[in-house]
């Protein structure tokens, strides 16, 4: 279902060149607020995208998380011992990097 989501929201795979333009396609990657007088804080993420395909990809996230033994050992490495608010950004780096993966996979397949 997920990738089905994923291919039909987002189309031709080709146009993208990289991996952070699949990102910033999906509204994964943090905003920047430049004051001009301070550091850069990054913000929320941007949620350019389509809404549909984060919402698969955070079900998707879940499970993969949940299930796969790679994807659980590298969340919780990070979110052990921290608070609640990190399980929720990192699910969100499990997302932009579940749909990085699914880019690949659907570049692999074209090329095919």
């Amino acid at each position: 279902m997920t990738a089905m989501v994923f291919l039909t929201e987002l189309g031709d795979l080709s146009r993208f060149q990289n991996r952070k333009q699949v990102g910033c396609d999906l509204g994964l990657t943090p905003r920047r607020y430049q004051g001009g007088e301070e550091t850069d804080p990054s913000g929320h993420i941007s949620r350019l995208g389509p809404a549909r395909v984060r919402k698969v990809l955070n079900q998707a996230a879940w499970a993969v998380v949940r299930f796969e033994a790679e994807w659980g050992e590298w969340f919780t490495a990070r979110v052990a011992g921290q608070k609640a608010a990190v399980k929720k950004i990192m699910i969100t780096a499990v997302m932009r990097r579940l749909g990085i993966w699914l880019w690949h996979q659907g570049q692999t397949a074209q090329a095919a």
